[in-house]
């Protein structure tokens, strides 16, 4: 059983864990169009489940809606959340093009365009422009709003944070780290505060602690959940296993891969589910706890049979009538 998991594990889906990177999420837009507003609403909430390509979808349908009725405000919001949920892809050439379309739509209607820099400062880190985004984030205070300076500012430390963790330089990191904190006991944004959780996490990893690093993420992981993003909430369970794991606390990352892979199977997503499977499966073996195993062969079996149901096609009809 256990090779059979390895074996179909990575004949199915390949190597890797594919671990939540947070980025900019799109805004919810005031909007007197019904449909538009149908559409945008699902889009938003496809990409809070993780449904990114089907997200990025109904956000360009929700743009070429909003360019039809030339209204600045629907727009520049749709164009955003599109930025935002092909940077998410990975498909940064394409989200900076709409990012600019919203920049001129956002200046249109007057609005602060302190989100736009922030998706574009966090692009030029995911592109490994590390001083451009250092330069774009400096952009961000000055054109916040008044109210929402303290947020931000936390946001803009954090990017800094992971800066400086991109180039090597932890000891930075923890600096920029400690002083959103401060500023964080402001805000009870619970994806703010897991925003925190996961960089300091990262922090931890890179300065050899990753026991206290695991549970960071485990932190991450509840606030996500508290916020229902489930798919989020996973990767990071995930992200806590791989902690566990360097800390040789192998029960521990056992668990989390093996809860990560279950929340993954149940939202629709088997392949990413074998990932976390196979990584629950080293972890236990490691561990020795038999019964676990069995726990995860349990899983393993379901998620298979799943897979290869859809896969397999469907009977060939005959043209012979019974009898004949």
């Amino acid at each position: 059983m256990r090779n059979a998991i390895r074996t179909w594990g990575w004949m199915a889906c390949g190597a890797g864990l594919c671990l939540f990177a947070g980025c900019a999420s799109p805004k919810p837009a005031a909007t007197t169009d019904p449909e538009l507003s149908r559409v945008a609403g699902v889009a938003r909430l496809s990409f809070e489940q993780g449904s990114l390509e089907q997200s990025a979808r109904l956000y360009a349908r929700a743009l070429r809606m909003a360019r039809k009725t030339d209204d600045a405000r629907e727009i520049g919001s749709n164009a955003y959340n599109l930025a935002a949920c092909l940077a998410e892809l990975g498909r940064y050439p394409e989200a900076l093009g709409f990012l600019e379309e919203a920049r001129g739509e956002f200046a249109r209607a007057e609005r602060s365009q302190a989100d736009l820099l922030l998706l574009e400062a966090r692009i030029a880190l995911l592109s490994g422009q590390f001083s451009d985004a250092l330069a774009i984030a400096e952009q961000v205070l000055p054109a916040a709003a008044k109210g929402n300076v303290p947020s931000y500012r936390v946001q803009v430390m954090l990017l800094r944070a992971d800066v400086a963790l991109a180039r090597g330089a932890a000891e930075v990191a923890r600096v920029e780290l400690d002083d959103a904190k401060k500023d964080l006991q402001k805000q009870r944004d619970a994806l703010l505060n897991a925003q925190v959780a996961g960089v300091e996490g990262r922090v931890l990893l890179a300065t050899g602690a990753p026991a206290d690093a695991a549970k960071m993420f485990d932190r991450q992981a509840g606030l996500l959940k508290s916020d229902a993003r489930f798919r989020e909430m996973a990767l990071t369970l995930a992200r806590a296993g791989e902690a566990y794991q360097q800390a040789e606390a192998f029960t521990k990352a056992g668990d989390r891969f093996y809860r990560a892979a279950r929340s993954l199977y149940a939202q629709g997503d088997e392949l990413e589910a074998l990932k976390m499977i196979q990584a629950a499966l080293a972890a236990a073996e490691k561990s020795g706890d038999e019964k676990f195993l069995k726990r995860i062969a349990t899983l393993f079996e379901e998620v298979r049979h799943r897979v290869e149901s859809v896969k397999k096609p469907p009977a060939e009809s005959s043209n012979e009538q019974p009898g004949n």
